[in-house]
């Protein structure tokens, strides 16, 4: 038998039946992809961490061996995400003019933006984000609070993209509010398998259950 054969040999006739064999690949997907370095992202359309891989088969180009690599095969997905930084010092903040009242903020919707924040001497996390979001000309910043009191400050876009970045201002505010100076970015989203050896001299043939068509 080949090893396909060998590895299915479950689900085709004669060891359980045509009946059998036909119930069981309602809601199979199978795909050819491209082998990789270990543990890299390796892109395939549709699948998502419920589904269930049945068998991965490595096939290499250079020498035409076949090795199942199935138990070395895990789901990868993740949705993208902002570029995003939260802040490390609790509010509320004491801001003082002329010392410690400016930041600048750059996204990847608006170019380097001064950003002067109103003093006080216990400015609240909110209040802090107001003065941001309004410093910018456009909607490209989203502030929040969290649950400890940290500013978090976030570009309003999504994806490999999505860029942030953070730099003093003439009166630097960035220690006072717990910030980092620094650039960046979010992350695409991911949608595919790795597999924990290396299958870059070769392709994959996948097959893997669609929990969707259950």
């Amino acid at each position: 038998m080949t090893l396909l054969e060998t590895s299915l040999a479950g689900y085709i006739p004669g060891a359980g039946g045509l009946i059998k064999f036909l119930d069981e690949i309602q809601g199979w997907s199978i795909n050819l992809v491209s082998g990789a370095a270990a543990d890299t992202d390796i892109a395939l359309a549709d699948i998502a961490t419920e589904d269930t891989i049945k068998f991965v088969m490595y096939m290499q180009d250079t020498t035409a061996s076949y090795s199942d690599v199935t138990a070395n095969t895990t789901i990868i997905t993740a949705a993208k995400t902002k570029a995003t930084h939260t802040g490390n010092v609790a509010g509320p903040f004491a801001i003082t003019a002329g010392a410690n009242d400016q930041i600048n903020v750059t996204t990847d919707e608006e170019t380097v933006t001064s950003i002067t924040l109103t003093a006080g001497t216990a400015r609240t996390v909110l209040q802090v984000c107001d003065d941001i979001e309004d410093g910018m000309s456009g909607d490209s910043v989203e502030c929040e609070e969290t649950d400890d009191h940290y500013l978090k400050i976030s570009s309003a876009t999504e994806g490999a993209a999505s860029s942030l970045t953070l730099a003093a201002g003439t009166h630097d505010a960035c220690a006072t509010l717990g910030l980092t100076a620094a650039t960046y970015t979010g992350a695409a989203a991911r949608e595919g398998i790795q597999v924990s050896v290396g299958t870059a001299n070769g392709v994959l043939l996948v097959i893997w259950y669609n929990q969707d068509n259950a």
